[in-house]
């Protein structure tokens, strides 16, 4: 049977507050509080048991965009955000799980402060037409993104990536926007992997013949100019691309609990997902956020360095295997 890799994690919002207005959003909150540290351990606590091996901590974009912000880590003791996600990224490391940072562009010194800690960046260049994100997307940079890349390079970070389909963006801005993500990867060769993520959508239904096909030319558009790039297809409720034969090299994170993405649904269950693909005869195999190319090259603090050692050695963790 084919198989296809997955990273088994729980998503923990650490604020859903966001300065963006992306119309298809179901993340932000703009009352939303900023998790405390017993919060945090609770959940991890729970999930931990579970095997996850990651822990997720997302938050909105562009938060200097807000007024009185800062009085939520403040109030924690913190004189940034930043410096609070270090200390969670400490508390993840803690429990023997693995930190991945999905909270938006970065600055280089933001990077230098959280390079130790984790392992991969998670930050989605989504779309790099301008004129559609002015409508779509307000407040997101593009500029901001591919900068959060290049330093990312620099610093040797490898960076998880993605592109949105299914948001009223043409087939153009899906191509161009791939190729702006092999501008970045000839220069640097920093990412490790790009998500093709279709856009929730509760008043839509399922999706059409036209979507699986569009998303069967990015998979083949990003293998061609990326080789050497994961494509990376998640699960989703609205587009059955497995009953269609597309096959990509990753479904990417599997959540427990909430997926990070569509929070007006809970995330199916490993052992559903399981019995789906062996349906198809895919057998699902477990992985680190992580690919092994890149762990040697990530200058990696004592304590993270321990948790990948540890986890490396548990056979039952694929490498990866590309389809």
């Amino acid at each position: 049977p084919q198989s296809l890799s997955y990273v088994h994690s729980v998503h923990l919002a650490l604020t859903r507050r966001c300065g963006a207005q992306c119309n298809y959003c179901t993340f932000k909150q703009s009352d939303s509080p900023l998790m405390t540290f017993d919060e945090i351990e609770q959940v991890i606590r729970k999930q931990k048991p579970t095997g996850i091996s990651t822990v997720v901590l997302g938050a909105g974009q562009s938060l200097e965009r807000l007024a009185n912000l800062p009085a939520l880590w403040n109030d924690q003791g913190y004189a940034s955000f930043i410096h609070y996600v270090q200390d969670v990224c400490r508390i993840v490391l803690e429990h023997q799980l693995l930190p991945v940072v999905d909270i938006g562009p970065l600055t280089y010194a933001q990077l230098e402060m959280l390079r130790p800690f984790v392992p991969t960046i998670h930050l989605a260049l989504e779309n790099i037409n301008t004129d559609f994100r002015a409508t779509v997307q307000q407040n997101k940079s593009a500029d901001d993104i591919m900068e959060t890349f290049s330093d990312a390079g620099i610093l040797g970070i490898p960076i998880t990536t993605g592109l949105l389909f299914g948001a009223g963006e043409s087939i153009d801005d899906g191509l161009a926007t791939l190729n702006a993500l092999d501008e970045i990867q000839k220069r640097y060769h920093n990412l490790q992997s790009v998500t093709l993520q279709y856009v929730y959508d509760t008043k839509r239904g399922n999706a059409t013949r036209t979507d699986i096909e569009y998303l069967d030319m990015l998979v083949k558009y990003s293998r061609k100019v990326m080789p050497d790039v994961a494509v990376i297809v998640p699960i989703h409720t609205q587009l059955h691309w497995l009953d269609e034969g597309l096959l990509p090299d990753d479904i990417g994170f599997v959540f427990e609990g909430f997926d990070g993405i569509n929070y007006d649904a809970p995330f199916p269950k490993l052992t559903e997902l399981e019995r789906q693909f062996a349906k198809n005869h895919i057998t699902l195999v477990p992985r680190l956020p992580v690919f092994p190319d890149f762990i040697d090259r990530i200058d990696a603090s004592e304590s993270l360095r321990s948790v990948l050692a540890d986890w490396q050695s548990k056979r039952m963790y694929v490498t990866y295997a590309k389809a």
